[in-house]
């Protein structure tokens, strides 16, 4: 084979590569996104009047709210309550700044499937008696 066929067959090589590369970089994001459906059971709602802020883990693409709440029994047990993504709680009035450690919210979501103590949070009612309507109920996180 004289050189210039195969210096064409190398960089046509290439080509292929880089754009399979970025065809699976471009797809790759899209499939390891997943409905709420998936963990949270939308007949399986929870309602907490008095949730107790004890952290949060601002981190993309899901926050994640810590509360204690009070279980059926009277016992406290800490809640795991993941959100939308950061921008979107932004965008609806609830950042860093709204949620203060140690005092008490309303909390309202739909619970996990596993029957753990966590769920996915539709509504929260802040200290100034604001309600944030976070989600919807779109299987899609809207």
């Amino acid at each position: 084979m004289n050189k210039l066929k195969k210096l064409f067959l190398s960089k046509l090589s290439i080509g292929i590569y880089t754009v399979i590369a970025c065809l699976i970089g471009a797809v790759y994001p899209a499939h390891t996104h997943h409905s709420i459906t998936a963990q949270y059971d939308y007949d399986w709602p929870f309602l907490f009047d008095n949730a107790v802020f004890t952290r949060a883990r601002w981190v993309n693409p899901h926050i994640y709210l810590f509360f204690e709440v009070e279980n059926e029994q009277g016992e406290v047990e800490e809640w795991t309550i993941h959100t939308s993504g950061l921008q979107g709680l932004r965008a609806k009035g609830l950042g860093r700044e709204a949620l203060i450690e140690g005092e008490t919210y309303t909390v309202r979501g739909v619970r996990a499937h596993s029957g753990r103590p966590e769920g996915f949070l539709a509504e929260i009612t802040l200290l100034d008696g604001q309600s944030l309507i976070v989600w919807t109920g779109d299987p899609n996180g809207n």
